[in-house]
């Protein structure tokens, strides 16, 4: 049988290192310590079901290389693999921000990947393992992400135990285009706390630092609803009655309502079911999903600066689009 041309490109070139403008990121010393900027520690895995004994020989004498687009400044990382072959796992320092996954490449053989992950500021990200399926002599198969954190923060604390930080689960979106929130934050050293995507229903909540999600006093949340962008009064208004029926003393104003998005604030005092707070929200309609940003803060009462504030800031919010 003849050799496909993509096989014999991958036999032919180890790949180096050295392409064009790319920054090469190559997994952190064991006593790796967070500096003064505000890089954070991205943890992975790349995995590949190989078919074919002979490519699977030659793979083995290859490092995974992952090219990685940051979504503002447009600069491009390309994460090296730690081992050589077919299951490899990757630590690395990048900054904060989105990035887009363009290109996994082993030898000259490109894999057509569509990807994206959010890096927040000084902390351990964990972004999934992704696993490449029937790589045959026809063709590369298929791709996807799994959650496989206690096996790939297991290998990274026996070997990184200084990085002591609790890792933050935020699994990469693949093969899809995404809509997204895009907020301005005020300066403070805002951090991702929880994060989830399953089915496409994604959520961020950022917290300051010492505080978690359990226990927090300020807090930022961005949603999305995958197909549920014609809902918006209907969301709206099922949020209003679910926080009047634990709370029926409860404030609710609703600030601006547009025919793509309405903002609206809600105070609760001295409600057995709802902790004292203060919470402005912005709903969003996008091509695909219900976008939702929200502000809250247990910090009553609220001054009027702070008020004024957040609420400027949430009405401001909108949706971007990250191909």
């Amino acid at each position: 049988m003849a050799t496909a041309p993509w096989i014999r490109q991958m036999i032919l070139v180890v790949p180096l290192v050295a392409a064009g403008c790319a920054t090469p990121v190559r997994t952190i010393p064991p006593n790796h310590a967070f500096g003064p900027g505000e890089e954070s520690v991205v943890v992975g895995r790349v995995t590949f079901d190989v078919r074919v004994k002979p490519l699977a020989f030659f793979a083995g004498l290859m490092k995974t290389l992952l090219t990685v687009k940051h979504e503002k400044t447009g600069k491009e990382y390309i994460i090296v693999c730690d081992q050589r072959g077919l299951d490899s796992d990757f630590y690395v320092s990048l900054p904060p921000g989105g990035y887009r996954l363009v290109k996994v490449e082993m030898g000259n053989l490109q894999l057509p990947v569509d990807g994206r992950f959010e890096v927040g500021r000084r902390q351990v990200h964990y972004v999934g393992t992704l696993k490449f399926r029937g790589l045959t002599l026809l063709g590369p198969g298929e791709w996807q992400v799994e959650d496989e954190v206690d096996k790939t923060m297991g290998a990274f604390r026996r070997s990184h135990p200084e990085v002591a930080q609790p890792p933050i689960t935020a699994l990469m979106q693949a093969g899809r285009t995404t809509e997204r929130v895009a907020m301005g934050f005020d300066g403070r050293d805002w951090r991702v706390g929880f994060s989830s995507d399953r089915g496409g229903q994604v959520i961020f909540e950022f917290v300051l630092p010492g505080e978690t999600v359990k226990a927090w006093t300020e807090m930022v949340t961005f949603q999305s609803f995958p197909g549920a962008q014609a809902r918006l009064e209907e969301t709206m208004l099922g949020m209003r009655e679910s926080i009047l029926r634990d709370c029926p003393t409860a404030l609710w104003n609703v600030i601006r309502r547009e025919p793509t998005a309405i903002t609206y604030e809600w105070q609760a005092a001295d409600c057995p079911k709802v902790a004292n707070q203060w919470e402005v929200s912005k709903l969003m309609r996008g091509e695909t999903a219900l976008h939702r940003a929200a502000y809250a803060t247990k910090r009553l009462p609220v001054g009027d600066d702070v008020r004024a504030e957040w609420r400027e800031r949430i009405d401001k919010a909108s949706v971007s689009t990250a191909r």
